[in-house]
């Protein structure tokens, strides 16, 4: 049994595959890679600051339940900002709290801040 397909909806399904096929199969790859390299340094990690599986796994529990509280108005606030500053925000809070991580006195927190 063969279903007759309207040309006009055949063009448009090949169109979408063609344009969102490739773009889920590259998010599909970096979500596959940032799963491999977490497990990378989960165990480097853990040898090095004597962790267990338990605390490490609550320690990404932790992280979950806090990308889940503050997904859905993370959300929100991108409507209501518009995608290119809320992610331009969030990627320079990124920035700043990754440098702050290699903060290791207060003299050179404040030569960080000083800028």
């Amino acid at each position: 049994m063969t279903v007759d397909i309207n040309p006009v909806a055949r063009s448009a399904m090949n169109k979408v595959l063609w344009r969102v096929l490739p773009f889920i199969l590259q998010a599909y790859l970096c979500a596959y890679t940032d799963r491999v390299n977490v497990s990378f340094a989960a165990a480097r990690m853990n040898a090095d600051l004597g962790f267990s599986a338990t605390i490490y796994g609550l320690g990404g529990g932790l992280f979950f339940l806090g990308y889940a509280l503050f997904e859905a108005p993370s959300n929100r606030m991108a409507v209501r900002f518009g995608p290119r500053q809320w992610l331009a925000r969030i990627i320079v809070t990124w920035g700043l709290l990754s440098a702050m991580m290699f903060v290791s006195t207060t003299m050179l927190l404040w030569w960080i801040c000083r800028g």
